[in-house]
Order: structure tokens, then sequence, then C-alpha cells
């Protein structure tokens, strides 16, 4: 007899893995964001005000997008779990010819995203400092693709799988 074969999870397409969940997708979609072409995302959690809300970073060949709006969980009919509800309010295209590079500042508590052009710097977005990482890998992409083409995607950008402690799953 031969030896039963385990059956892989459908793996997330390469493409796909650093961009945001379908139903935010969707949203920006409705709003008028053409969102198959973008090449990495992250998330925010304050405006260029220091307000906080939610906003949804992201860039492909064109531009640079911020994306605000609102994110809640709501108990789906039928169900036991909770699924994430987003509203999107505004979105601002900064056209990629328009930004050289991206820096990230550190604060105390916050942070800010930075565009620059000839030497002059534009604040794009502010957001928590525990949001740094994610911000530092968006500046490391928008900058190896502005340079090479091609958006070199930090490993510590990988989703991590996520797993079970006690049985593996």
């Amino acid at each position: 007899m031969g030896k039963k074969e385990k059956k892989n999870k459908p793996q997330r397409n390469e493409k796909n893995k650093h961009k945001f969940p379908e139903p935010l997708l969707k949203k920006l979609e409705e709003a008028g964001l053409e969102t198959k072409n973008l090449i990495f995302c992250c998330t925010g959690d304050m405006d260029n005000d220091a307000c906080y809300r939610s906003a949804w970073l992201s860039f492909d060949e064109k531009g640079l997008y911020v994306a605000y709006g609102t994110e809640k969980l709501v108990k789906a009919k039928h169900k036991k779990h909770v699924e994430p509800s987003y509203t999107v309010e505004e979105i601002t295209a900064i056209p990629i010819d328009d930004v050289d590079s991206l820096e990230t500042e550190r604060y105390v508590s916050t942070g800010r995203l930075i565009a620059v052009k000839d030497g002059e710097q534009q604040s794009v977005v502010r957001f928590s400092v525990g949001k740094l990482g994610q911000f530092d890998n968006l500046t490391k992409a928008f900058n190896s693709f502005k340079e090479k083409g091609e958006a070199e995607i930090p490993s510590s950008a990988e989703p991590e799988e996520k797993k079970c402690k006690k049985c593996g799953k």
C-alpha cells in the first residue's frame, strides 16, 4: 500500500501575498482605484494630521496611493465569527514621477512617511510607531522599484505561516 499524501492547502498566489484582503480590494475598486497591478501594500492607522483613522498605502508603476476610511469587525449573519467591513472615504494619488524616493522618520510614539522629490520633502502620512516595520518595508520596496524597475520585497515583509502550537495545523 502507498503512503497517504498530505493535501496541501492552496498557497496564496505569489503575486498577491503583499496585497490587501479581497473585501478591501473590492471597496478600493468601487472607489475608483485600479488594484490589479498593485506591487506592495501596507496599512496605517493615522492620517497626515496625526488623527487616528484607517489608512491603506500601496503603489504600482503609475503612482503611490493613500486611501483613508474605516475598518470595523461585523458579526456575519448566521455565522459565529466576525468579518471585517471597510468603507473608503478618500483616495490620494501621487504620480510615480513626482516621487524620487520614500523615507520614514521616527518620533517618540509615531512616525512619518515622507516623499522626496528633487531634495524637497513632503509628508505623505503619519503612523503609530508599531507600524514602523511595515512602512520601512514599503519604502524599501518602493525605492528599489524606482531604482531598478523591480520591487525587492524585504524578507521581513513575508507573511508568517500561522499554526496551532498544540496540533501543528
